[in-house]
C-alpha cells in the first residue's frame, strides 16, 4: 500500500478531530509558560565564541524565520524518512485530544505491520506527550504557511472563505514564531545548531498554548469572509491576492505575504512586522572552550504540502 493511502486509512479509522479534513475544534488547554533566559555564564560563553568566530571569519548574520521552519521540521514524524500531510493530521488530532494516543499507536501499527520503537520514526506516536503533538502540529502548519502557489485552488468553502482562513493562518504563524525567533536574537554567539535546538525547545514548551492562540486567530478572522475582496484580474502583485479591511493579502512564489495599512507584517523574512536576525558562529571550532554539545541539525527535507486550516482551529 502507499505511504499516502496507508496513512489516510489510518486516519479514516480514527474518530479524531482534523482526519476528515475538516475544521478541528478550539485548541488545547494552557501550556507552560517561556523558559528562563540564559544564564550569564552561558552569554559571556558566546560573546567570547562570536569574538574568535568574527576573528577567524566564521560568524554570520542569520535570519531567523527561515532558521525557526528549518529547526522545527525535526518535530514532526516521518515514515521511511518522508513526511506524510496524514501523519501530520494525526499528531494535529492528538493535539487536541491526546488521551487517544493509545488507540492512535494500535491503529498504526496494525496498518504499517510493526512495532513503533520509542526514539525511531513515528517513536512520538509511543512517547509524545500533547505538547509534542500540538509541536508537531505546528511545525507543519507554519511549513505549509510559508510554501509558494500559483494560483488560486479550487474550494468547496468559496473563495472568500479560503482566503480568509489562509490569512488567519499566516497571521497566527507570525503571532507563534515572533516570540522564538526575539528570543534567538539574544543568543548572539550561539551556533546554527544550538539556535535549532532552541527553536525546537521554546516550540515544544510553549505548544499547548500557541495552538490554542492560533485556533482562535483563525477562526476570528475566518468569520470575516465576508469582508474579503478579490482581486481575479490576473494583474496583482501575485497569483493569489485579496484584501480583508486594512490587511493585505499575496500568495505567490515566496509564500504568503501579508501586510497591515501599508506594512510588512508576515512573509519574506518579517514576523509581526519586524525582522529578526542574530550572529552566530558557523564552525564549532570556535567554541571548543565551551563545556556545552550541539544538537543534531534538522533534516533539510521538503515539506508536504499539507491542508493546514484543518489543522489550526
Amino acid at each position: 500500500m502507499r505511504k499516502t493511502a496507508l496513512f489516510a486509512a489510518v486516519c479514516a479509522a480514527l474518530t479524531l478531530a482534523g482526519c476528515d479534513g475538516g475544521s478541528s475544534p478550539a485548541g488545547a488547554g494552557a501550556g507552560s509558560s517561556e523558559g528562563s533566559s540564559s544564564t550569564v555564564s552561558e552569554a559571556t560563553a558566546r560573546e567570547k565564541a562570536l569574538t574568535l568566530a568574527r576573528q577567524n571569519g566564521m560568524a554570520v548574520e542569520l535570519q531567523l524565520p527561515g532558521l525557526i521552519i528549518e529547526a522545527v521540521q525535526e518535530l514532526r514524524p516521518r515514515y521511511q524518512k518522508q513526511l506524510n500531510q496524514h501523519l501530520d493530521s494525526i499528531v494535529c488530532g492528538l493535539g487536541l485530544e491526546p488521551e487517544k494516543k493509545a488507540e492512535a499507536r494500535q491503529v498504526i501499527e496494525k496498518e504499517i505491520g510493526e512495532i513503533i520503537i520509542p526514539g525511531m520514526e513515528l517513536g512520538i506516536f509511543a512517547t509524545g506527550e500533547q505538547a509534542d503533538f500540538n509541536a508537531a502540529c505546528l511545525a507543519s502548519i507554519w511549513a505549509a504557511s510559508m510554501l509558494p502557489m500559483n494560483g488560486w485552488p479550487s474550494a468547496d468553502e468559496g473563495m472568500a472563505k479560503w482566503g480568509a482562513t489562509q490569512l488567519g493562518i499566516a497571521v497566527g504563524t507570525s503571532q507563534g514564531m515572533a516570540p522564538i525567533a526575539n528570543s534567538l536574537s539574544k543568543m548572539p554567539g550561539a551556533t546554527v545548531d544550538e539556535l535549532k535546538a532552541k527553536a525546537r525547545e521554546l516550540l515544544t514548551l510553549n505548544a499547548n498554548n500557541l495552538r490554542q492562540q492560533l485556533g482562535e486567530t483563525v477562526r476570528g478572522i475566518a468569520a470575516r469572509d465576508g469582508e474579503v475582496s478579490l482581486d481575479l484580474t490576473g494583474s496583482g502583485p501575485a497569483p493569489i491576492h485579496f484584501t480583508l479591511a486594512e490587511m493585505d493579502y499575496q500568495r505567490g512564489a515566496n509564500g504568503s505575504l501579508v501586510s497591515r495599512h501599508g506594512m510588512s507584517l508576515y512573509g519574506n523574512g518579517y514576523l509581526e512586522g519586524a525582522r529578526y536576525t542574530v550572529e552566530a558562529v558557523m564552525s564549532s571550532g570556535a567554541t571548543m572552550t565551551r563545556n556545552s554539545t550541539s544538537t543534531a541539525s534538522a533534516d533539510n527535507t521538503n515539506t508536504t504540502n499539507v491542508k493546514a486550516e484543518a489543522r489550526t482551529q
